[in-house]
């Protein structure tokens, strides 16, 4: 997990970033798991702010039990929670290609190749995005919010100082 700031229009956007991919075959370092759990912890309240309509008590119920403690663990096999998870969200998203795993961004681009001519925006700008605009009160200051889990808590404080 890494801070990035992200040039758009005139002014630098700061995100944070996942430092390997995580989901099947992923890297799945622990931080970065830790921070794509958390997410999904919050997905359901943020989804309702930022939709104005609650979730349904099924979705919020997958995304607590797949987040857990958010243990920052991921086998990477397709039949691990998470990844399963990641791949319904896409699918949702109706995204290039559903394979279960959100990649870090670039620097350099805020964009991924899927193949030729199909490109879409990095997941995780897109996660990190819904965060920027839901969360305000603790945003880029995750280690705020009181259920950050402990991975994603020291990833921040070493990055602020």
């Amino acid at each position: 997990m890494e801070p990035m700031l992200i040039p758009f229009r005139r002014a630098n956007v700061f995100f944070w970033n996942v430092s390997g991919a995580v989901g099947e075959r992923g890297d799945n370092r622990p931080e970065d798991v830790a921070l794509i759990q958390f997410f999904y912890r919050l997905l359901p309240e943020n989804r309702a702010i930022l939709l104005n309509q609650p979730s349904t008590p099924r979705f919020i119920e997958i995304c607590q039990n797949v987040a857990g403690e958010m243990s920052g663990h991921c086998s990477g096999q397709p039949a691990d929670p998470l990844v399963n998870l990641i791949r319904n969200h896409q699918k949702e998203l109706n995204w290039p290609v559903v394979d279960g795993r959100v990649r870090g961004a670039t620097p350099w681009g805020l964009f991924e190749l899927h193949g030729p001519r199909v490109r879409s925006t990095f997941m995780i700008l897109q996660m990190m995005t819904l965060w920027r605009f839901t969360q305000f009160d603790c945003w880029p200051r995750l280690d705020y919010h009181p259920a950050c889990p402990p991975l994603v808590k020291a990833a921040v404080l070493r990055a602020f100082g």
